[in-house]
């Protein structure tokens, strides 16, 4: 049953990290799905022409990045939380949402930068990511608990060192 959800949302009964340069200055990885799965999502790095660092929310997590950028990752959150939500209504159509909302389109970003014999590497996570993220970690732990009644009376001993 297991493998039979699967197909259905990443259109393969495996797990598969693929990887393709679909030209000099790209790397496409996917996680998930199939060799069509790769292709669409090539088509779309080859449609967007270059235009995903002009992105408002990818140009804030850029402004971070190292000067003399030889290699840059960026993983949106916002995006990944929509992807899971896509799947989770494949598998379970009729489940409720979440009571929380993963919207964050800034992306974490990795560069790498290099000056001479010298890397610099900078990791970036915006904190509006960050915000969303321990909100919907406190919407799952469950309700906070009030303060510890204080008893009428000490325990025995409580005087004691």
């Amino acid at each position: 049953r297991d493998k039979e959800e699967m197909t259905k949302v990443l259109g393969d009964s495996k797990i598969r990290l693929l990887v393709a340069a679909p030209d000099k200055n790209t790397v496409v990885v996917t996680f998930g799905g199939s060799k069509t799965f790769l292709a669409e999502t090539i088509a779309a790095a080859k449609a967007a022409k270059g235009t995903i660092l002009a992105d408002a929310a990818a140009a804030e997590a850029m402004a971070h990045m190292p000067k003399n950028l030889c290699s840059l990752a960026l993983f949106n959150g916002g995006n990944l939380f929509q992807v899971i939500l896509d799947g989770a209504k494949v598998m379970e159509p009729d489940s409720p949402p979440p009571p929380f909302n993963i919207n964050c389109k800034t992306p974490i970003a990795m560069g790498v930068g290099v000056s001479g014999s010298t890397e610099n590497i900078v990791f970036y996570v915006p904190s509006e990511l960050i915000k969303q993220a321990v909100g919907a970690f406190m919407q799952v732990a469950g309700p906070r608990r009030g303060p510890m009644p204080v008893p009428a009376e000490p325990a025995p001993g409580s005087e004691d060192f």
